[in-house]
């Protein structure tokens, strides 16, 4: 027994472990990165990560790797995971990959390129331009680089910041390097003044965010349709300064900068107040008539379909013409911003000349949802109420904005950034009607609060709770912090690096269950350590594609297993589950 125990442990040696990549959930449009449209109900790894191959045989993995990554470079060592609507991206320590939709330019691949990415490519544009961050919308992409911020994808409701509602198929300047990367090399920043508003890379214009002269970007988070930046030490530039004389001395436009040690700005789809800010009347009316164009178009493909009909124009159809168009309630105006405007936070919109060094707020997080956005500063100004939180040397507020949720009506007041007073120091991630609540930089609470209506993960699938109730979680993860909450339709809980929790639609095998399940009442175990997930051979084969009831059914004969030794990270799409684990060759 002994010599036995003993040869398991040398075994396990041989093969340490390796971070990798699994998903489950919708295939469509590749976007698991298993080189078909297939769904998977079972977790599965992305050979890709692995080396291309699903061998343990890790004498000739490097081999393997070059072979099969298109571009003859090792995919690197996993760093950050990011997860949009229907397409991913991977930060490696060699590059950046990207995979799934790409049919509003989404993944940065430029014109003529694929419009779905079925395995992980590499994105040359982050070969030129090394990567900060990435964060992903439904259907658009922000990169923050050391030369800039970047966008890409779909603009329909001014997610990018950009001045035409066209897809953006490449990557394209939206501010440059000196605008976000305040503390580059002097020298450095001499030549990027010297740059015009054109991005000579793409012949695009810069977006809106001209009058930023000189600032540092902190956050940055897409929500579904909408954008979010977190910025300290801003110097703004009136925008009359544009048409100044060419004499006017350095003193005099320095007294028309202004100075924010904090500035949080928010550019695209505004109707439930998720940007912070109320839309003028010229923009309410282009929102109403680019929704009542878009839902005619809709009744005009459907009056098509049912009468088989060739395509005609909106003329054809008076009788949709005339059709009121009216929101199901009364609610705020429709509104989107097609550039990048400060959010109402009353402690950060004035200016002032406190350096953010010494200023007694620091923005620690910002969080663009569905719907919905949140940001959380550590406050260090005296505070009269002894019940915050004290975490390192201030407290912990937390501001949110956006959709009431519970079928409240969103009115004027749902764009002004509210506190939550009730506990501080807490994160919040909102779905579709559905709004959690768990404590942020927590050792040993696994305690999540919920409120909404819709499958809450109570037992039911039509909740309504107006108040914050305790989502009930498995008495064995009591002791594990929450680490995140994702999703939309679908929502998963990381606890500590052990254990993945989730609930909601599981239509596609989002949840790693079987086909009998199409939606999870209670929060129930969607991944955890000691699991064995399978790593399907390069190229993936449709054959392989099967039904089964939970993470150790039976595998195909090429298929070769995995032990999870950890979970680093995990995020939703729209209809897939996405994790960074790090797993162990099954002896």
């Amino acid at each position: 027994m002994e010599g036995s125990v003993a040869n398991t442990q040398q075994g396990m040696q041989e093969f340490p472990t390796r971070k990798a990549i699994a998903v489950c959930g919708c295939g469509n449009d590749g976007r698991l990165g298993l080189g078909s449209c297939d769904s998977q109900n079972r977790i599965t790894l992305i050979p890709f990560f692995l080396g291309g191959t699903n061998s343990t045989d890790t004498t000739n993995s490097n081999n393997n790797e070059k072979k099969n990554n298109h571009d003859g470079n090792m995919p690197g060592i996993i760093q950050t995971l990011r997860v949009g609507g229907y397409h991913n991206f991977v930060i490696t320590t060699t590059g950046v990959y990207g995979w799934g939709l790409n049919e509003n330019g989404q993944l940065g691949l430029g014109r003529g390129t694929a419009a779905s990415v079925l395995q992980p490519t590499r994105i040359n544009f982050f070969d030129e331009h090394p990567v900060i961050d990435i964060s992903c919308g439904a259907y658009h992409t922000f990169a923050w680089t050391v030369d800039g911020l970047f966008a890409c994808g779909k603009n329909d409701e001014g997610q990018l910041g950009l001045s035409t509602d066209s897809d953006y198929m490449e990557f394209t300047m939206v501010l440059n390097a000196t605008q976000i990367n305040k503390n580059k090399k002097e020298e450095e920043e001499e030549e990027e003044k010297k740059k015009t508003t054109i991005n000579k890379t793409t012949g695009e214009s810069l977006g809106e965010c001209r009058l930023i002269k000189r600032a540092q970007l902190t956050h940055l988070s897409c929500g579904t349709h909408h954008t979010l930046l977190a910025f300290r030490d801003v110097e703004i530039t009136a925008e009359e300064e544009e048409t100044e004389i060419e004499k006017e001395t350095e003193y005099e436009k320095e007294r028309r900068r202004q100075h924010f040690p904090l500035l949080i700005l928010a550019t695209g789809k505004g109707d439930f107040g998720e940007l912070g800010y109320d839309g003028d009347t010229w923009s309410i009316l282009q929102a109403k008539a680019k929704r009542m164009q878009s839902a005619l178009q809709v009744e005009i493909q459907q009056h098509h379909q049912q009468k088989g009909l060739e395509n005609n124009t909106v003329s054809d159809y008076p009788e949709l013409i005339e059709k009121k168009w009216k929101p199901l309630k009364q609610r705020r105006a429709a509104f989107s911003s097609t550039r990048f405007q400060p959010v109402r936070l009353p402690m950060i919109v004035e200016p002032s000349v406190i350096p953010s060094s010494v200023y007694p707020l620091e923005i620690i997080s910002l969080h663009a949802m569905h719907l919905h956005s949140s940001v959380v500063f550590r406050d260090t100004s005296p505070g009269k109420d002894n019940t915050y939180l004290d975490i390192n040397t201030g407290r912990m507020r937390t501001f949110h904005w956006g959709c009431y949720y519970c079928n409240q009506v969103e009115d004027e007041a749902s764009s002004i950034p509210r506190e939550e007073e009730e506990k501080s120091g807490v994160s919040l991630h909102a779905g579709n009607e559905t709004i959690f609540r768990y404590p942020m930089n927590s050792t040993s609470s696994s305690k999540v609060e919920v409120m909404g209506s819709g499958i809450l993960g109570l037992g039911e699938e039509d909740s309504f709770e107006t108040t914050w109730v305790s989502l009930p979680l498995p008495h064995q993860v009591e002791d594990l912090p929450v680490r995140t909450i994702d999703g939309r339709e679908h929502y998963l809980i990381l606890l500590g690096n052990r254990m993945v929790l989730g609930f909601g639609d599981n239509m596609h095998g989002q949840l790693a269950l079987d086909d009998s399940f199409d939606v999870v009442l209670s929060p129930t175990t969607v991944i955890q350590v000691g699991d064995k997930v399978k790593c399907p051979p390069l190229p993936y084969s449709s054959s392989t594609s099967t039904s089964h009831t939970n993470n150790t059914s039976t595998n195909t004969s090429s298929d070769t297993l995995w032990t999870v030794e950890s979970i680093c990270d995990m995020a939703c799409g729209l209809r897939h589950s996405v994790f960074v684990v790090e797993v162990r060759p099954s002896t």
